[in-house]
């Protein structure tokens, strides 16, 4: 689909798609609600970061800035190097007035984390097989070898590969957690802090919606605590979040 661009509210916002689906369509004509609940049932037939990126696009346009938010950043979790959502996530947040850390804890830009996102947890999954795999050929190879220096050689590709295995099961295992776990939270309308888990605790103040606060842990359904832009650790009730998870 090709990117149009669109002026809103002093602000860009880009809608791209690989593929033309009724979603598409229906934000061509401006029927926004609808394109929105089409792209919500084509999720249900497998996660996207194209439609989690055009979903955030439909609630901008209808005036949903924190569902905005929480949409791109959801594109992002599936693919942090999606630069037209982290764009349009900068432009939400900038109208939202809404409060986040640093750029560091919303994208991967260290070389490690860059790294974990390259693929998903089924790509490393594969190459941790492809690793014991030549593990296990080399080791043949080694119980075989005649000479000193054959012999040598077929060990030290059988630790190397048996040690990539471990190393790409780990990488596995972490990107599964980081893709299904929830690590941050999107304030969906202003909301009050406290000190605990409970109303009748010290209010520490409040945070308006659209603001992305880091998940740190639950108390009953009610409650969850949660690390503030500026590093303090409180407490919000969970009705008034949405958790970034896919």
């Amino acid at each position: 689909m090709k990117r149009i661009l669109t002026y809103i509210f002093s602000s860009f916002i880009f809608l791209t798609s690989s593929a033309s689906t009724r979603g598409d369509s229906l934000y061509a004509v401006q029927q926004f609600k609808e394109s929105a609940g089409a792209y919500e049932s084509e999720l249900a037939q497998g996660v996207n970061d194209e439609i989690f990126y055009n979903l955030g696009n439909c609630y901008y346009r209808m005036g949903e800035i924190p569902r905005a938010i929480l949409n791109y950043l959801k594109a992002l979790k599936v693919n942090p190097q999606h630069s037209d959502a982290q764009d349009n996530l900068m432009l939400c947040l900038e109208q939202s007035g809404g409060q986040v850390g640093s750029a560091d804890e919303l994208f991967y830009t260290t070389w490690l984390k860059s790294l974990l996102s390259s693929k998903n947890a089924n790509q490393w999954g594969n190459l941790a097989t492809i690793s014991f795999a030549v593990f296990l050929l080399f080791g043949v190879f080694f119980l075989l070898a005649k000479t000193p220096l054959v012999k040598k050689c077929m060990f030290f590709i059988a630790v190397f590969s048996f040690l990539s295995w471990v190393v790409l099961n780990i990488f596995a295992y972490s990107s599964k957690e980081r893709f299904y776990n929830a690590e941050h939270l999107v304030v969906m309308k202003m909301t009050q802090l406290y000190e605990s888990a409970t109303e009748a605790s010290k209010q520490v103040g409040e945070i308006p919606a659209g603001s992305i606060l880091k998940f740190n842990d639950e108390f009953n359904d009610e409650w969850v605590h949660v690390v503030l832009p500026d590093g303090r650790e409180v407490w919000c009730q969970k009705a008034q979040v949405e958790y970034v998870k896919i």
